[in-house]
């Protein structure tokens, strides 16, 4: 995980990750570890409470991938085009709606 993360990903302060399946157990460990580096945490889960224990443990900002509103959240959000790394720990078809608003230079890392 932090090798995905902060050595292959470079994440650093200042930064924006992506942690796709933040309520998942290797999930919450990278919204745990990134929220230490300093960078922005964003996350995805499948519902609201879900999304609620994923924002206390450090997420800035945490969107409900069941909705149907995923890019709305993350755009209205201000994050459209600025995510430097991505974690994918969930899969599925997400990624490649994700992956067309990610910062062009960002670093994918799929654990799915």
């Amino acid at each position: 995980m932090w090798y995905n993360v902060v050595e292959r990903g470079q994440l650093s302060a200042g930064d924006t990750v992506l942690i796709h399946g933040g309520s998942s157990g290797i999930g919450s460990i990278g919204v745990q570890m990134a929220a230490t580096t300093g960078a922005t945490v964003l996350s995805t889960a499948g519902t609201q409470a879900r999304c609620d224990a994923v924002s206390a443990l450090g997420a800035n900002f945490v969107a409900n991938h069941r909705d149907g509103q995923l890019i709305e959240q993350f755009t209205k959000a201000g994050y459209a085009g600025e995510i430097d790394v991505i974690l994918d720990i969930a899969g599925g078809d997400l990624m490649q709606a994700i992956s067309t608003w990610q910062h062009p230079m960002a670093e994918l890392s799929a654990l799915a």
